[in-house]
């Protein structure tokens, strides 16, 4: 049996695996499925004797909003259970405990707190309309700088962007038009 990309299986001797989607069209030989209970998996089709799922039974949430991309060097989809567990060993209070907080929330909270201090949108106006673009673009950086949310070469793409009084004027006019309040 071949199964396409995006069906949705199941391995009758393995029902505590869950529902599986299929990851890449199978070679005829095997496939590549992620199941929510067992994370991705490369099964030989003679023994898996997996069974198509569709309908309601094909639902999850997990599946719905799996992203599928191409096969990596050493990247393997996990499961669901083993994320909860590894986040756990890492957070053992969950989002409540102040090692989340310490190492997750709190810079993220900080950041936001700078961002409606220094460019709210009051702070903003009153830099806008006197023309102080140099001083917008300075303050965004501040808050850009204050998190790990963009990853470090688009922070010195924008930095490169902002370098110039065009630069700076270009961006604060898309932004005013596209405001993120």
């Amino acid at each position: 049996m071949k199964f396409t990309q995006g069906e949705r299986v199941k391995h009758p001797n393995k029902l505590d695996w869950g529902i599986g989607q299929v990851l890449e069209d199978s070679s005829g030989e095997s496939v590549r499925v992620f199941f929510v209970g067992a994370g991705e998996k490369t099964l030989k089709l003679e023994f898996a004797n997996l069974i198509k799922v569709v309908g309601e039974e094909a639902v999850h949430p997990v599946l719905d909003n799996l992203k599928v991309v191409r096969r990596s060097k050493g990247a393997k989809y996990r499961s669901l259970p083993l994320l909860i567990e590894n986040f756990l060993k890492a957070f053992p209070d969950g989002f409540y405990g102040d090692a989340y907080h310490r190492n997750e929330r709190d810079y993220k909270v900080d950041a936001h707190n700078l961002m409606l201090n220094s460019l709210g949108q009051g702070h903003f106006s009153s830099l806008l309309s006197s023309g102080e673009y140099h001083e917008i673009c300075k303050r965004t950086l501040a808050v850009v700088n204050k998190t790990n949310l963009i990853f470090p070469n688009e922070k010195m793409s924008l930095k490169d962007g902002l370098a110039s009084d065009s630069g700076e004027k270009l961006f604060w006019r898309k932004f005013i038009f596209a405001p993120v309040w």
